[in-house]
């Protein structure tokens, strides 16, 4: 991944960071595919995550000056999480060794079903949006939160997203947390998924020194992209971000699939 592919990937991580963060999504489900058309199938992930602290990170530090992110609740989904991100990374290898086909495959319904939610989410105004119920931390709701961090945990060493599409939904449902807390608290676990699936793929040797300097660029690229995002946030349509969004998900997930099953030798 050096020279001028690196380049041409530096400009599309920065128009994905860019639309992932006018679509509120931080643009995860789209940096994996790319690199999977790219030819990067069996790092697509690692690379992923490292890239996920480069926006996590800095974000965390914002939403606790802030005093967003709930930590009692935060605890029991990372406890989940850790499990969850070698159940996750066990199944990535599987799928890798026996045929990239079959995790090409999985993937992409998985990116189909996670647009379709995010296009489908109702957009709540200020005033539709209220405090969250007081939780009670009893034993049902501890299963519930360690639940949830192990399905995190799965989707984050398995798709390289970092588990938010789990976390910031399931809060908001089963716990009626405000948008905005979900979101910072989401992102807080997100710093432990992303850093427990890295540990994961660090200790089987898919981080080499090129592939960490091509992760430095293409995260420029992405904090980059949402420096620009934040200057374009007030003039963008969310519901038009939506239809962007899912045109640009069908573009890759389509011919993904086709490419797979009928060119699998592309993305050896």
């Amino acid at each position: 991944m050096i020279g001028l592919e690196i380049i041409v990937l530096f400009f599309i991580f920065i128009l994905i960071s860019i639309l992932g963060n006018l679509s509120g999504t931080g643009g995860g489900l789209l940096r994996v595919p790319i690199l999977i058309f790219f030819g990067y199938v069996t790092i697509s992930v690692p690379i992923s995550l490292l890239i996920i602290l480069f926006l996590s990170i800095p974000t965390t530090i914002i939403n606790i000056k802030r005093e967003l992110i709930h930590y009692k609740i935060a605890l029991f989904i990372i406890i989940g999480s850790f499990s969850g991100t070698i159940i996750g990374k066990t199944i990535y290898d599987y799928l890798i060794a026996i045929n990239l086909i079959y995790y090409i495959i999985i993937f992409t319904i998985f990116l189909l079903i996670a647009s379709f939610r995010f296009y489908l989410t109702k957009d709540l105004s200020e005033k539709e949006l209220e405090e969250e119920k007081s939780l009670e931390l009893n034993i049902k709701n501890l299963i519930i939160l360690i639940s949830i961090g192990f399905g995190a945990g799965i989707s984050s060493s398995l798709f390289g997203i970092g588990g938010g599409l789990i976390v910031t939904p399931l809060l908001v449902i089963l716990y009626d947390f405000r948008l905005h807390r979900s979101i910072a608290t989401s992102v807080f676990i997100m710093n432990f998924t992303a850093i427990f699936g890295i540990f994961q793929f660090f200790i089987n040797g898919y981080y080499s020194t090129e592939i960490l300097l091509a992760i430095l660029i293409l995260g420029i690229a992405t904090i980059s992209g949402s420096i620009i995002a934040s200057y374009l946030l007030k003039k963008a349509k969310h519901k038009s971000l939506k239809y962007i969004f899912l045109i640009i998900v069908l573009a890759l997930a389509i011919p993904l699939l086709w490419l797979g099953y009928f060119f699998p030798d592309i993305f050896g």
